[in-house]
């Protein structure tokens, strides 16, 4: 079971190695975006889960492909449907 303390290793992990901390620059802009992401975080992780059993990136050879995760985003309203593939 993960605890509270791996989740927040986790999540701390994940921005470091993130695309964010090119977009958030600003320090008060990061942690408001670290604190809504470990309210979900537990469930972010079990939906990578979920998808990683699902299919293999050929990207990387694990994990979650670009179009699922586009696809995803799109379905569940993260990502703007009137956006053209090529942005992505």
């Amino acid at each position: 079971m993960e605890t509270k303390r791996i989740l927040d290793e986790c999540l701390a992990y994940d921005l470091k190695n993130s695309k964010i901390l090119k977009v958030l620059k600003k320090e008060p802009d990061l942690h408001e975006c670290s604190k809504v992401l470990r309210e979900h975080y537990q469930t972010i992780r079990n939906v990578f889960t979920l998808f990683a059993s699902r299919e293999i990136s050929s990207e990387t050879n694990y994990g979650v492909s670009s179009l699922t995760s586009m696809n995803f985003g799109r379905e569940f309203g993260y990502i703007s449907k009137k956006l053209p593939d090529a942005l992505y």
